[in-house]
């Protein structure tokens, strides 16, 4: 045999050999699999155990944090339904307490009630507040809705009624309040424009015969400026006061309410003050709405005023 035969021969042999060796070695692995992961999967290190442990615990806390995130929100969430519906329910009071406080300055007194009185009612300070707030609002808003039809009411250039001009220089509306102009002058409580012509009786007996003014400031609030035009109420316009109310008949305070605001269109005070003194006039129209409230309310079922009373409400509600 020759040597390069035997090479050939030997390098067969040792192929045999490695072949057999690995098939034992694959065998072993596929009958051990503990064995065989030990074999592909290297162990780790001591430092990339520690980094695993670590990420580990980094990555638990993250969650941990997480939850306690999303539990904060889930109340925040039903804490915020709680607001939006005590919200609503505070939104609907508001609104309630604006009716009944502009129909109550209207209808009852043009000054809030006492501080205390309210409190009591309303159940807590804050409904009272806005209670005073929304009347005392009202009552400026109704002033200057009538300020801007004061010369229907009076039957005089509207001009004297404008906010720059000095209208208790006018000689008509000196009658009206029955004043002369002097400094330091006061104010009658009966003006002559509660009686007929404009003549303060003394005996009061026609007191309240002049209703006519009395009529229109009521009709023009409760019903709109355009009642007095006799142009009824315009398409598309807000429902008037009466309709949002359900007034169909004035009462003593309406009727107080309506002189008293009378003599402040004329007077030369700009702002119908809340404390119930005129800045420039010194009327005290809190001390002057609750005389004629009290007088009225006696009185009311007295034939003459019942009849003058039963003029009004024609005029303000069938007209």
């Amino acid at each position: 045999m020759s040597q390069e035969t035997q090479c050939c021969y030997a390098d067969e042999s040792s192929s045999d050999e490695r072949t057999t060796s690995m098939h034992s070695v694959v065998q072993g692995l596929i009958s051990n699999p503990i064995q065989r992961r030990a074999v592909v999967e290297p162990r780790l290190g001591p430092e990339k155990v520690k980094s695993a442990q670590l990420k580990n615990q980094a990555l638990k806390e993250r969650l941990h944090a997480v939850e306690e995130q999303n539990k904060v929100l889930s109340a925040n969430k039903r804490h915020c339904k709680q607001d939006n519906t005590v919200s609503k329910d505070i939104l609907a009071l508001e609104a309630e307490l604006k009716i009944c406080a502009k129909q109550y300055g209207l209808t009852i007194n043009m000054f809030p009630p006492p501080a205390a009185l309210l409190k009591a009612r309303a159940g807590d300070r804050n409904s009272g507040g806005i209670f005073s707030k929304v009347l005392c609002a009202g009552c400026a808003s109704e002033l200057n809705k009538l300020r801007s039809a004061a010369g229907q009411i009076f039957d005089l250039p509207q001009h004297y009624f404008a906010i720059s001009h000095t209208c208790d220089m006018e000689p008509e509306i000196r009658q009206l309040l029955g004043i002369t102009g002097k400094a330091g002058e006061s104010y009658p409580l009966l003006p002559p424009m509660l009686f007929p012509g404009n003549l303060i009786d003394r005996t009061r007996k026609t007191l309240f015969g002049n209703w006519q003014p009395i009529a229109k400031t009521l009709s023009c609030c409760l019903k709109g400026r355009t009642s007095l035009s006799n142009q009824g109420k315009r398409q598309g316009s807000a429902l008037p006061n009466a309709v949002k109310w359900g007034v169909t008949v004035v009462t003593p305070g309406a009727v107080a309410w309506a002189i008293v605001t009378n003599i402040f269109i004329l007077s030369p005070d700009q702002e119908f003050p809340q404390e119930g003194k005129g800045k420039t006039s010194r009327i005290n129209y809190g001390t002057v709405i609750a005389f004629f409230k009290e007088l009225l309310i006696c009185d009311w079922e007295k034939p003459r005023l019942k009849g003058i009373i039963k003029s009004i409400n024609n005029f303000v509600f069938e007209c």
